[in-house]
């Protein structure tokens, strides 16, 4: 499969990743965006992988979402020798009397994302 193959698939969109409606594969300095529509339009992670699940087309999903659905066949990732468009992920919490358990798990995403 190569991503131009995307046009005649059915996709379902992450409405908050800032690319939902065009998707950008790279691999060995070669570009390519890929316009995408489908029917199901979602602003969840897990409705995306609920979705994917239930057969409503293919999708751009952070691995940590998917792997146990990956490991045991329920699902299968496509285009893996591409990179495709990165999501950015936010840690939202209060600015004043920040706890301490609430600082330390905000560094560790931070080291855990780092560089993702």
């Amino acid at each position: 499969m190569q991503p131009e193959d995307l046009r005649t698939h059915e996709c379902v969109q992450f409405t908050l990743s800032g690319h939902a409606n065009r998707w950008t594969f790279t691999r060995a300095g070669r570009s390519v965006a890929i316009p995408v529509d489908g029917r199901y339009k979602v602003s969840s992670s897990i409705a995306v992988r609920d979705a994917l699940l239930a057969g409503f087309g293919l999708s751009l999903i952070p691995r940590i979402y998917v792997q146990g659905e990956l490991a045991d066949g329920r699902l299968e990732a496509v285009l893996e020798d591409w990179e495709a468009d990165r999501t950015p992920v936010y840690a939202v919490y209060p600015s004043r009397h920040l706890a301490a358990k609430t600082r330390v798990f905000v560094d560790f995403l931070m080291e855990r994302f780092a560089g993702r």
